[in-house]
């Protein structure tokens, strides 16, 4: 960081009982690496809300934060969504506080290619680790040459386009045979989960598109044949990424 500015990660929100605490060990691997607050606020679903964590970011001190979506597209979310809760934020300190804070709102984690190298890089990682497992997994692992991305997606023109392909660019990192990229919601809600479970053999690894648990991946899990090969979430891996985001959004 160019000055000890404050990172808040803006997750979408979710019902899921443990998606909460994945956005909260985010921030806190940040504030490990930048030794400076990292704050987890949430859009939805969750009493700290953006405007809710800006009057602690007051309180802590500090007169501007960089706010970091932790959202994977420019879709409703990122363009409108997020500078709702933004502009809320501020008329909030405005309203109730002596103080002043300027919110920079930086890019979402995106789908660029340091995203692109850290998916990778995680599902390598992860292959490597069942590879040296138990008998079972290491055939499993050293068999996988199929790769899944399952994301929310979107119904913004170009935003699952935009997924897709970044999809195949990850598969190639990985050397996959194949590479294919699955909706989990749209017009169709289930389709694509359902082209999930024919795509997902036992040569297949499944990569959720998501920063912590989600009710959406827990129910294509569930419906997996067992001797999938699937990797967790996300989570504190995305952290320099959005480090880095955020040292882009300082003036």
């Amino acid at each position: 960081m160019t000055r000890p500015v404050p990172i808040i990660c803006l997750a979408h929100g979710s019902r899921h009982p443990q998606a909460d605490q994945a956005v909260v060990e985010i921030a806190e691997r940040i504030a490990e690496s930048t030794r400076v607050p990292a704050f987890a606020a949430f859009l939805d679903f969750h009493p700290a809300t953006l405007a809710t964590v800006a009057h602690r970011v007051v309180a802590a001190g500090y007169s501007e934060a960089v706010v970091v979506p932790l959202l994977f597209t420019r879709a409703f979310h990122a363009r409108h969504d997020v500078p709702a809760a933004i502009a809320e934020a501020a008329e909030s300190i405005d309203a109730t506080s002596s103080a002043s804070l300027t919110l920079h709102l930086a890019d979402g984690l995106g789908t660029g290619a340091d995203m692109e190298a850290l998916v990778a890089d995680f599902t390598a990682q992860y292959l490597a680790e069942i590879t040296a497992g138990p008998a079972d997994a290491e055939s499993a692992g050293a068999s996988i040459d199929k790769l899944a991305l399952y994301f929310v997606g979107s119904s913004q023109p170009g935003a699952n386009e935009a997924v897709a392909e970044f999809a195949e660019r990850v598969g190639a990192r990985l050397n996959m045979r194949t590479t294919r990229s699955f909706v989990a919601t749209g017009e169709h809600p289930g389709k694509d989960t359902n082209a999930l479970l024919d795509f997902a053999d036992e040569r297949t690894v499944t990569v959720p598109l998501f920063v912590s648990p989600g009710l959406l991946w827990d129910r294509a899990k569930d419906r997996m044949p067992s001797g999938r090969t699937c990797t967790r979430h996300l989570g504190a891996a995305v952290a320099p990424v959005v480090i880095s985001r955020a040292c882009c959004a300082l003036p």
